[in-house]
């Protein structure tokens, strides 16, 4: 599953959920709706707050993937966990 995250004023609508949250609920949702085995999540190099999520995401298990891996370009930094 591949998961694109949104800029940080877009998440959680009125109720805005945290990033801890987000990721949660995220993978409950591949794991026991999609049944997915792997989750990928695509952040922008562009980002300002690259530095920030990459951090956060590595913090809760997710390891760096290298981009060509599954066909995106340099543009991006691909960060996965196994579900």
């Amino acid at each position: 599953m591949f998961v694109r995250v949104p800029t940080s004023e877009c998440w959680g609508g009125d109720e805005k959920l945290g990033f801890k949250e987000c990721i949660v609920v995220v993978l409950e949702l591949a794991e026991t709706i999609l049944h997915a085995e792997n989750l990928v999540v695509c952040l922008e190099k562009s980002r300002a707050d690259l530095a920030h999520l990459m951090r956060a995401f590595m913090f809760v298990g997710f390891e760096m993937v290298h981009p060509a891996v599954y066909g995106f370009g340099d543009g991006y930094v691909l960060l996965g966990c196994s579900v």
